[in-house]
């Protein structure tokens, strides 16, 4: 009977060692899965439960995660792996399979396409045919903030907006080309205050200019399974999806044309686009 028993605490303890030492991605591939799925080192620390600085070290090598926090980041990281297969970004050996079949996660990176220019992609929003769709997932936006109107609105002074300017003259005379310019923004509850600013003092800029802007809250695009990701679909037939870093500025636009990988993106649009409310329903729903 002891026998038995210290066996089974044995076997126990054994298995407990192998669970704890199970290997997790590199640093690089750490930080690429986080990325891929639009995640900052603020929220996977918040979710973590430790500083940012240790995402950081996580991520850099100069530190790995113990228990429990060492199963709660591997289960994370596989999670994330099913969703963004990378192509060799550095994961652990694996034994060889076969070829992705059509349509799978893998054979989906396997068609992504090249990164733009901004005087490319900029182009487009003259040269495309019948509409541009965007959605806007991030809790916020370097680029924003870095605009004098941000500084204005944290600070409680007037907003003004150049309604001259190139941008909004584009959009009013590709619009009255019969050209229709659509985005959908994800705010968090609660709100951050570059989402408030989106929604209170850039969206008018925008519905002036012939946009039309409609709102989900991070908790109904999570019902709906809505990828966190930013990007705009040009005519459904190409997809600008925006890369990030860790500072929530712009790290690149990779342009995606695989006829299987839009059509995923133009399903995203249309799931979120029925279920998208109104600036002002927004506004009373968030209480602002």
């Amino acid at each position: 009977m002891a026998e038995g028993t210290k066996r089974s605490r044995l076997l126990s303890a054994v298995d407990a060692l192998l669970e704890s030492a199970s290997p997790l991605p590199v640093p690089a591939e750490r930080k690429r899965l986080r990325e891929a799925h639009g995640l900052t080192q603020e929220q996977l620390a918040h979710a973590m439960d430790v500083r940012r600085a240790t995402v950081s070290a996580w991520e850099s090598g100069k530190a790995e995660p113990r228990q429990p926090e060492r199963e709660a980041y591997g289960h994370l990281l596989a999670k994330l792996a099913e969703r963004h297969p990378g192509a060799d970004a550095g994961h652990r050996q694996a034994p060889a399979r076969p070829e992705p079949s059509a349509g799978s996660p893998a054979a989906r990176s396997a068609h992504r396409g090249r990164g733009t220019s901004p005087a490319t992609l900029e182009r487009m929003f003259s040269t495309l045919l019948h509409s541009a769709w965007r959605l806007e997932s991030r809790s916020r936006y370097a680029w924003h903030e870095r605009r004098p109107e941000y500084t204005a609105f944290v600070t409680g002074r007037h907003v003004h907006w150049d309604l001259q300017s190139a941008w909004c003259r584009n959009r009013r005379e590709q619009t009255a080309l019969g050209k229709t310019f659509q985005r959908v923004r994800v705010i968090d509850e609660p709100y951050t205050e570059c989402q408030l600013y989106l929604l209170l003092q850039n969206t008018p800029r925008n519905a002036a200019s012939g946009e039309d802007v409609r709102f989900l809250t991070r908790a109904r695009a999570v019902e709906l399974e809505l990828p966190r990701e930013d990007f705009w679909i040009f005519d459904a037939r190409t997809v600008a999806l925006f890369r990030f870093d860790d500072t929530d500025d712009t790290a690149g636009v990779e342009m995606v044309t695989s006829p299987a990988e839009v059509l995923r993106y133009v399903q995203v649009r249309e799931a979120a686009w029925h279920h998208a409310v109104s600036q002002e329903r927004m506004a009373d729903i968030l209480g602002v």
